[in-house]
């Protein structure tokens, strides 16, 4: 009595320490921190990068017809506006570093609005210029916010590429690491039919998650894996296809099957392939977007200082 007792206390501790596991590794702290917008969102940026896009267009093309001045009016104010707003975006850097703003809303949000600001900004001084040079120190102001506004979609770039998506958190090689073993699982219960390309998956996973070695490897594994894993998944979505059709002759399951298996090999396979990539390229974007860094505040701050001395020189003489 006291034996059997003694077993079912064992096999109910052992229970409870495989859901404790299975917790654990299903957390959210464990997964990697996804951030997915809205529809909402998502519509609201393309409403609003395509409304600064056409605006721009317009302006360009009504140039010569001098509907706006620099000197006064609406081109003056719009000058105004576009400086004022260029302040305002040191306002994200801010939230990141000093103390006292930490408790000011979410960064992502803020991130949100800098981005938006970074853009609403050029647009502005474009249409404060009317699309044409002036004096020497208004250009020098005006080449400087171009530049500044190229590096901005740079950075914007190399951001997404060590990110989990726009607004998500920093991706890290254990993060991607964690999501690709998750994957893995997933592929190989949904592969069961198909072994030669589960293989071929493990095979690929095992090279990718090797030492990079040498620089020019690092660099050429990030430019190529892109290419390189598209290749590679429509290859072996034509085995997956062939697995199937001989599945489908062995065992014989209907065409509605044969096509939901289909459909979630190809959504996993794509997956896993996307998570190989960006474990291929985590590294060397990491270092192009700490040189992005080191190079857009001094430009932005060169930025500053050609808009004070241009506003300066058009006040004073």
């Amino acid at each position: 009595m006291v034996t059997l007792t003694s077993k079912k206390l064992l096999m109910r501790r052992a229970t409870l320490d495989r859901s404790a596991a299975q917790k654990t590794a299903l957390s959210p702290a464990a997964a990697p921190r996804k951030y997915r917008p809205t529809f909402l969102v998502r519509a609201g940026g393309y409403l609003f990068y395509g409304l600064m896009g056409f605006l721009v267009y317009a302006g360009w093309k009504t140039r010569h017809l001098e509907y706006l001045t620099a000197e006064r009016g609406l081109g003056y104010q719009l000058g105004i506006t576009g400086g004022t707003i260029l302040l305002v975006l040191l306002l994200y850097p801010l939230r990141k570093k000093a103390r006292f703003m930490q408790g000011w809303g979410p960064v992502k949000h803020w991130f949100r609005i800098h981005m938006a600001l970074g853009v609403l900004a050029p647009v502005c001084i474009l249409f404060h210029a009317n699309f044409k040079l002036g004096s020497a120190n208004s250009n020098v102001a005006l080449f400087s916010m171009l530049a500044v506004a190229g590096s901005g979609l740079v950075g914007r770039f190399l951001y997404t590429r060590i990110h989990f998506g726009l607004y998500g958190s920093r991706a890290t090689l254990v993060d991607l690491k964690n999501e690709l073993a998750n994957e893995e699982a997933e592929v190989n219960q949904v592969l069961g039919f198909a072994p030669h390309v589960r293989a071929r998956l493990h095979t690929l996973a095992e090279q990718t998650l090797s030492a990079p070695g040498s620089l020019p490897r690092v660099v050429g594994r990030a430019l190529f894996a892109g290419l390189k894993h598209r290749w590679l998944r429509g290859r072996l979505l034509r085995d997956v296809d062939r697995e199937l059709n001989a599945h489908v002759r062995k065992a014989g399951p209907s065409a509605a099957v044969l096509q939901a298996r289909q459909k979630r090999a190809g959504r996993w396979i794509g997956e896993y392939m996307e998570t190989l990539t960006r474990i291929s390229e985590i590294d060397f974007f990491a270092r192009l977007f700490s040189f992005w860094h080191v190079l857009h505040l001094p430009l932005f701050f060169m930025l500053l200082a050609a808009g004070l001395f241009h506003v300066f020189a058009v006040h004073a003489y």
